[in-house]
């Protein structure tokens, strides 16, 4: 999702179209509805909210709704939607019970964290076998503290508000890239697991 943001933003004439084509339809293999909800929370800001032309706008308004019946079309696109939230989601269970653990696994360790250093953190086996949050501003907290959570989630909204400015632009790179960020912030940061799995680089 953020490279597709990027790619809308940095891009210019053919290579634009087949990369952010490519992307589209790589995000819709992942079965991710994190990343997809970013998307197409992004899509929603960016026509409702964006300064772009008409033009602009109607066309994105068409090319939404040629994706969406291009993805609903596909058998395993339309289970996962389907299942979404319900009793047997077993990621939204996951995501509620690592809510509910939270407390425990940061009794005593409230003000400064569990560490960045943490086995959780860095070992892949041990990140795997570890039932995180699935929210950025909570992971904050859980490596690195109170203080750490609020100064990051003091700058995820600061960049919110500058994204703000750049939707409102009316240049599209400009306006993609601010709806990108609100879309991955909003939705993403809050709820997709990969904010937390992916092993660090050390």
């Amino acid at each position: 999702a953020a490279g597709l943001v990027l790619c809308l933003a940095l891009l210019r004439g053919r290579r634009r179209v087949l990369c952010s084509g490519v992307l589209v339809l790589a995000i819709a293999l992942t079965l991710s509805r994190a990343d997809a909800g970013s998307v197409a929370f992004a899509g929603i800001l960016l026509v409702l909210f964006g300064g772009i032309s008409t033009k602009v706008r109607s066309t994105l308004v068409a090319l939404g709704v040629v994706a969406f019946a291009g993805l609903i079309s596909v058998p395993a696109v339309r289970v996962r939607l389907g299942n979404s939230f319900g009793s047997k989601d077993q990621g939204s269970s996951a995501r509620l019970d690592a809510l509910r653990s939270m407390p425990h696994q940061l009794e005593g360790h409230w003000f400064f964290g569990r560490g960045f250093g943490a086995p959780e953190l860095v070992s892949q086996t041990a990140t795997a076998a570890t039932n995180f949050v699935a929210n950025a501003p909570l992971l904050a907290v859980y490596r690195g503290g109170v203080i750490v959570g609020i100064t990051f989630t003091v700058l995820m909204l600061s960049a919110g508000g500058f994204a703000w400015r750049l939707l409102r632009r009316h240049d599209f790179e400009c306006a993609a890239l601010g709806a990108g960020y609100l879309g991955l912030m909003v939705v993403a940061f809050q709820l997709d697991i990969p904010v937390i799995t992916l092993t660090p680089a050390i």
